[in-house]
Order: C-alpha cells, then structure tokens, then sequence
C-alpha cells in the first residue's frame, strides 16, 4: 500500500539514505521500489509522464 503514511515512512528511510526526501525521481522513488515494489513507482513515473507530454502541449499552444 501506498498511502500516505507509507510515503511518509519512505521519505523518512530516504533521508537516513542520505537521500532528498523532498524529491521523488532517483530519491524516494529507490527506496519506494525497494520496500513497496515497482507498481507504485512505475504509477509515479507514467503521470509524470502524462504531465509533461500535456505541459509540452499546452505551452506549443501559447
């Protein structure tokens, strides 16, 4: 499960990792996909995706 109090608890090992826990990609996502497994991370990663093909949309627009 990935709820928040699960995120929060990554954030928390992550920083003992010496890691940002204030950043997801190559951060918390490592110790996310380690404790959670990949179905969380691999969420993550498509709407970050998502996002950025609509941003790319949205400023060729302007």
């Amino acid at each position: 499960n990935a709820g928040p109090g699960n995120i929060s608890k990554m954030r928390t090992e992550a920083k003992a990792r010496g890691l940002n826990p204030d950043k997801w990609f190559n951060n918390v996502e490592i110790v996310t996909s380690e404790r959670i497994g990949i179905e969380t991370t691999t969420y993550v990663r498509n709407i970050y995706k998502y996002y950025a093909a609509y941003k790319l949309i949205e400023d060729a627009q302007e």
